[in-house]
């Protein structure tokens, strides 16, 4: 598996988003799957592995670290929490081409996506596009029809919309 330097830190080229373990894609695998397909990316040479505290309500983060236990000192978990929007304008449209645009790999060795998935067969397509090295003609082309996708709904549950609408958070309710 190919690495990326995070400032101080090295990590699998290409992560693993947990998101999906616990929360936001429906029904949820159960949870001795879980850890077996997060210790599976592991094994794969995946070393970047992303949670947060508002998936499944905690669960998440609960349950990638029993998954990681053994290998703790060989993994870099990232946790994000939720800060709130500063606007009250939805730039939705912006926000996620912006994700998009820096997810690409060949934007610097400075970047290590970390997409999400529940299935084995994605996190093996998944951490075998680490591999992959894109020509700046290849990384054009990819942005040119990248540009061309209109951008629609989002990732997330009705719950999670919901603490993103201006009421909730002027009201903090």
């Amino acid at each position: 598996m190919k690495t990326r330097k995070l400032r101080d830190l090295e990590v699998s080229a290409i992560g693993l988003g947990c998101m999906g373990f616990s929360h936001g894609y429906g029904a949820t695998p159960e949870r001795k799957q879980s850890i077996n397909l997060i210790r599976y990316a592991f094994d794969l040479g995946c070393t970047h592995f992303d949670t947060a505290e508002a998936y499944g309500s905690g669960d998440n983060e609960l349950l990638v670290a029993e998954a990681l236990k053994d290998m703790r000192d060989q993994v870099v978990i990232a946790a994000k929490l939720f800060i709130g929007e500063s606007s009250a304008t939805n730039l939705i449209d912006k926000q996620i081409r912006t994700h998009l645009e820096a997810s690409l790999l060949a934007k610097g060795d400075f970047i290590a996506p970390i997409p999400g998935s529940r299935k084995r067969e994605r996190i093996e397509e998944n951490l075998g596009a680490a591999g992959v090295d894109l020509t700046a003609s290849e990384l054009e082309q990819i942005e040119t029809e990248l540009a061309k996708l209109p951008i629609h709904g989002n990732r997330t549950d009705e719950e999670i919309a919901k603490l993103r609408t201006p009421s909730v958070l002027a009201t903090g309710a």
